[in-house]
């Protein structure tokens, strides 16, 4: 399964259904961010949003907003 950062979105930290996660780096594209949050010591996923006011070090949530792509190996 791939998750593609346009198929996350960031929710406010502590929110039902969500994964808990820390900012850890975010990188300006224009009108929109690119965060990295790290959910656990071995999974940090990117999530592209429109909200430019976290910073590195802030708790957010992280949801899945599209389906996921599957991943054939072969």
């Amino acid at each position: 399964v791939v998750l593609r950062p346009d198929a996350l979105d960031l929710t406010p930290a502590g929110e039902e259904n969500a994964w808990h996660g820390e900012v850890v780096n975010r990188r300006f594209t224009g009108g929109s961010a690119v965060y990295k949050v790290k959910l656990s010591d071995n999974i940090t996923v990117e999530v592209a949003s429109q909200n430019m006011q976290l910073r590195e070090g802030d708790a957010a949530g992280v949801k899945v907003v599209r389906e996921p792509l599957p991943v054939v190996y072969g």
